[in-house]
């Protein structure tokens, strides 16, 4: 066998082996950034570990707010005085949601004539509104029960 020959055979064998690494690396990463991360209602029961048994939060109940206050997750109101209110992990949201389910901007609450629209973010869990998940900005209704990570919201009269 030329060298020539030998050499091509070693680099083909060389970026087969790069693909494959490539590949497991993507496989990993999904695995990793999906696990766990499905919306509340979905969620499948996880099994009891024997050596450290988890208790899982039981789910807040809706907290009914009126047109003027949005409930957080720990049952208090937050005035909604702006036009639109977003709703997310990160600090810069109007009402902050510390739940690893809920996304850094998750859904937004937005003044449309004299009712509330909400809308989902694009995030990852996605927000359910009376068991289903939103696809684009919908009414609410007052009482409607939305879903954002585990903390249930309702917007009262």
């Amino acid at each position: 066998m030329s060298a020539l020959t030998l050499t091509i055979l070693q680099l083909a064998f060389l970026a087969l082996l790069w693909v494959f690494v490539v590949a497991v690396v993507l496989v990993l990463r999904r695995d990793l950034s999906v696990r766990g991360r499905t919306p509340h209602a979905e969620r499948a029961a996880p099994a009891p570990s024997p050596a450290a048994p988890r208790v899982a939060p039981a789910p807040a109940a809706p907290v009914p707010v009126g047109p003027v206050a949005a409930a957080t997750a720990s049952g208090s109101a937050v005035p909604l005085v702006d036009q639109q209110v977003t709703i997310g992990r990160a600090d810069d949201n109007a009402l902050v949601l510390t739940d690893d389910y809920v996304s850094s901007h998750h859904a937004r609450l937005r003044l449309d004539g004299d009712g509330w629209l909400l809308e989902d973010l694009g995030s990852t869990n996605g927000v359910l509104l009376d068991g289903r998940r939103i696809t684009a900005a919908v009414p609410l209704a007052p009482g409607a029960v939305f879903h954002i990570g585990a903390s249930a919201l309702a917007l009262g009269d």
